[in-house]
């Protein structure tokens, strides 16, 4: 069954963001890593649970240069905040505005996620948290310009001691509690989401239930249910992102 609820935002209680100028009051606070072309960036201030702020700020640093996610501007360890490129619009309120979508435009967002994805795994981090809200255009109304964002969440994929913090929406069933990971069962998490992202896509909803034998298909062109049940699925069963070829359907 659907849920009849559109998708919605989360929350955060230990994080809140803002649009801010880099005055040059600023300057002191943050080291820099790399100079933007824009004068605007996400400012993320970790009150609570500041370990969450160190998690992030590592996945960025090993992801400085990619384009397929926000970059990293600069960060104060003093105020546990971090500055990030600024994006235009997050991908939930571009579904909310514009869907339904052709079978061509859902292709070439998964596309950019997969990308992004594989970025992130080539650079030895999970993300384990990949939905609409984490997933944002650098330019605006441009789905080639898709970006990853949110890395609190996020792992490395040889730490296999991470408390994961995915959105209950959006977990697998293999996350339980007080359990430990193997790289490819990191990888297994961020896959299984993607496949829940073309759901999302197709539908506009999060499935209630899902296991192989409970997504419903009666809205979703055959291939492209192939494809996600190919990822919403067992570990042993799962397609691997990284070699499968394009398109998908």
């Amino acid at each position: 069954m659907l849920s009849r609820k559109f998708i919605r935002k989360g929350s955060s209680s230990n994080i809140y963001k803002t649009k801010t100028s880099l005055f040059a009051t600023l300057i002191k606070r943050i080291k820099w890593l790399s100079s933007m072309p824009q004068n605007e960036v996400a400012m993320k201030v970790y009150t609570d649970y500041t370990k969450l702020y160190y998690r992030e700020l590592n996945a960025l640093k090993r992801l400085n240069g990619k384009d397929t996610v926000c970059q990293l501007v600069g960060f104060s360890p003093f105020y546990h905040t971090l500055y990030i490129e600024l994006g235009s619009c997050d991908l939930l309120t571009y579904i909310d505005q514009n869907y339904p979508f052709s079978q061509d435009v859902i292709h070439t967002i998964i596309c950019k996620i997969v990308d992004g994805v594989l970025d992130c795994h080539n650079s030895g981090i999970a993300h384990l948290d990949i939905k609409p809200e984490n997933i944002v255009m650098k330019r605006k109304d441009d789905i080639t310009s898709l970006s990853l964002i949110d890395f609190n969440s996020s792992s490395e994929l040889n730490d296999p001691y991470t408390t994961i913090l995915t959105t209950k929406s959006y977990r697998p069933p293999i996350i339980q509690p007080n359990k430990s990971y193997t790289e490819r069962e990191y990888k297994y998490i961020d896959y299984y989401q993607v496949g829940m992202m073309a759901y999302i896509l197709f539908t506009k909803h999060v499935p209630l239930n899902t296991t192989r034998d409970s997504v419903p298909s009666s809205t979703i062109p055959s291939k492209a249910f192939q494809f996600i049940l190919s990822l919403m699925t067992d570990i042993d069963l799962q397609s691997d992102l990284s070699t499968l070829s394009r398109p998908y359907w």
